[in-house]
C-alpha cells in the first residue's frame, strides 16, 4: 500500500484538577512536513493487523432517524466533491474533541483518563492496482493526486503517560507527560468513500488493552455499534479465504481442505467452548503456521479486513449449519 497523509490535529482533553471535568483544546493543524516518516507510517497503520472489530454508524430513532452528533460533524465538514477533505480542519478537531470530552463527564466515561485526541485524514492506493507505467510515472507522493484511491479518517485516543527525562544541558531529571502509539487506547477509522456511498460496515475500531467497560463511551461518542451479523460474517470468511487461495494459486482440493479445517475450528469454538466469536488471527496462523508463510498470513489479513470488511474477531452463525 502507497499511503499520503493530508490532515493531523491533535486536541487535548484534560481533566480540571480540582473538579474533574475533562475541557478540549485544538491549535493550529499540524504541519505534515514536520512529522516524521516513521510516526505517518505507524498512524497509517494503526488499523491493520488483529485487534480489528467493525461498526456501523446508528440513528436516533427518537429524533426522526437523524445521524448522531459526531456523524452530523462528519457531514457538516467533509468535502465528498471529487477527493474528500476537511474544510476547517481545527474547527472540525475542535468539534469533535468537545463531543468526546463530554463524553468523559458522564456515564462510564467519568472512569475513563484524559489524552489526546489525534484526528487525521490520509489517501491510500493499492499497488497491485498500478501498472507498470504508473509505478515508473510515481516520483513522489504528490503523484498520487491523479490516481484512484480510498480515503480514511481517523481518530485516536491516547492517554497522556507520565515519565522522567534528563535534561541534555541541564543534566537534571525533568518531569515529562508522553505518549505510545504503539500502545493505542481507543482508536477508529472511517472509511470516507463507503461512507458516502451509504454502504453498511464502515467503521473499523481499535480498542486497546485495559479499556473494559469504558470502550462504551467512546462508541457513544461516535454514535455508532459493533456489527455483528453472524451469516454475513461467516461468508465473508469463507470469501476471504478462497479469495488467498486464489491469489496464491493454490490448488481447488487444498483449498477444500483449508475451509474444512477452519469449519472444524469454528464448530468446535461453538460447541465446546461456549464462544460464538472466533479470532481471525488465529485462523490466519492455523492456515498459515509457519514462519515462511508469515508473508501470505499477513495478506490474508489484509485482504480479510480491508476487502471482506471482517474484523479481528468473527461471530459465527451457530443457529444452524455453518456455512463453511
Amino acid at each position: 500500500m502507497i499511503s499520503k497523509m493530508h490532515n493531523v490535529i491533535i486536541s487535548s482533553i484534560k481533566r480540571d484538577e480540582n473538579n474533574g471535568n475533562a475541557v478540549a483544546v485544538t491549535k493550529d493543524e499540524t504541519n505534515i512536513r514536520d512529522i516524521s516518516d516513521s510516526v505517518i507510517e505507524k498512524l497509517t497503520s494503526i488499523f491493520k493487523g488483529s485487534g480489528i472489530l467493525i461498526g456501523d454508524f446508528l440513528t436516533d430513532e427518537k429524533n426522526g432517524n437523524e445521524p448522531f452528533s459526531f456523524e452530523k460533524s462528519l457531514n457538516k465538514y467533509i468535502d465528498v466533491n471529487d477527493n474528500f477533505f476537511i474544510e476547517k480542519p481545527e474547527s472540525f478537531a475542535l468539534r469533535v474533541s468537545k463531543l468526546l470530552a463530554k463524553k468523559l463527564n458522564s456515564g462510564q466515561g467519568k472512569i475513563a483518563k484524559d489524552g489526546f485526541l489525534v484526528t487525521y485524514l490520509y489517501s491510500e492506493i493499492d499497488e497491485d492496482d498500478l501498472d507498470e507505467d504508473d509505478l515508473d510515472d510515481l516520483d513522489d507522493l504528490d503523484d498520487l493526486d491523479d490516481l484512484d484511491k480510498k480515503f480514511y479518517l481517523c481518530l485516536i485516543f491516547l492517554n497522556r503517560i507520565s515519565g522522567t527525562d534528563i535534561d541534555e544541558d541541564e543534566l537534571t531529571f525533568e518531569d515529562i507527560e508522553r505518549v505510545n502509539l504503539d500502545s493505542l487506547n481507543l482508536g477508529a477509522k472511517i472509511s470516507l468513500d463507503d461512507w458516502h456511498e451509504g454502504l453498511d460496515r464502515v467503521l473499523s475500531f481499535k480498542l486497546g488493552k485495559g479499556t473494559g467497560v469504558v470502550r462504551e463511551y467512546f462508541k457513544d461518542f461516535l454514535g455508532c455499534s459493533e456489527t455483528q451479523n453472524h451469516v454475513v460474517e461467516t461468508n465473508a470468511l469463507k470469501e476471504a479465504i478462497e479469495a488467498i487461495c486464489k491469489e496464491q494459486k493454490i490448488t481447488k482440493e487444498k483449498t477444500a481442505e483449508m475451509l474444512e479445517q477452519v469449519r472444524t475450528y469454528c464448530l468446535d469454538r461453538v460447541n465446546n467452548h461456549s464462544d460464538q466469536k472466533v479470532s481471525l488471527h488465529s485462523i490466519s496462523k492455523m492456515l498459515f503456521p509457519n514462519d515462511k508463510n508469515e508473508d501470505v498470513a499477513e495478506r490474508f489479513m489484509e485482504l480479510a479486513l480491508k476487502d471482506f470488511k471482517l474484523g479481528d474477531e468473527i461471530t459465527i452463525d451457530c443457529s444452524g449449519q455453518l456455512i463453511l
